[in-house]
């Protein structure tokens, strides 16, 4: 069996084990797109796709997995057994600042080298965020909503910056005019639209002169 195929069948154990059989609890984990991580999977050899040794690693880290657990395959061990013993890390939450909206404003025009400062604030997650991540507070009750999710004025965000873009997840995103916003991210029939979840906000239509500055991939209430 060679190193794709161990990896394959070391990662359709961890989706049968941690997320229940759903591709789709996989390829939110490992923020790459249903389509991506089912060409990973597949048995199909005509549309399969390999996982290289850049995705392998870049798996463990956002799974939390040993350094080459997808690599691994014992000579001794059964596949059950060998894939059970990487799937035992221990998750350890992450730090990130809390900044305000200009700061995160200069963080996507200065292309990732944004720096925060030595008084700012910082709240822990368990996701992971990357090195450039960070926390903000959601303005106005554009994204409050009554049903899941939602996100009240005060409520605080944690932004992956240059994550993959799937409709249906929720960005910061930079307008041509300059204007700075958090909406769903949708795309319909062609098109590209910011969408709120308060219903007394209009949707956006955007096309590729905005900039996506980062994905939310957790949230904390406050005041509660």
């Amino acid at each position: 069996m060679d190193i794709y195929e161990i990896r394959r069948e070391n990662l359709r154990a961890i989706v049968k084990s941690r997320f229940n059989g759903k591709i789709t609890g996989l390829a939110e984990a490992v923020d790459r797109a249903h389509s991506y991580i089912s060409r990973c999977l597949t048995h199909n050899e005509t549309h399969r796709k390999n996982i290289g040794e850049e995705f392998a690693r870049d798996i463990e880290k956002r799974l939390k997995l040993p350094p080459l657990a997808l690599d691994a395959w014992g000579e001794n061990d059964s596949q059950a057994s060998n894939v059970a013993k990487i799937l035992q890390p221990v998750s350890k939450p992450n730090r990130y600042p809390l900044i305000d909206w200009e700061k995160a404003k200069t963080w996507s025009d200065s292309s990732g080298s944004f720096q925060s400062d030595d008084n700012a604030m910082y709240l822990e997650s368990t996701e992971d965020a990357g090195e450039s991540g960070f926390w903000m507070a959601v303005r106005g009750d554009s994204m409050a909503s009554i049903g899941n999710p939602n996100f009240p004025e005060g409520s605080q965000i944690l932004v992956r910056p240059g994550a993959e873009i799937i409709s249906g997840k929720y960005y910061l995103v930079i307008l041509e005019s300059g204007e700075q916003t958090f909406k769903q991210y949708v795309e319909d029939a062609g098109h590209k639209y910011l969408r709120p979840l308060n219903p007394n906000y209009r949707t956006i239509e955007i096309d590729d002169k905005c900039r996506f500055v980062g994905r939310i991939i957790d949230t904390k209430m406050t005041g509660l």
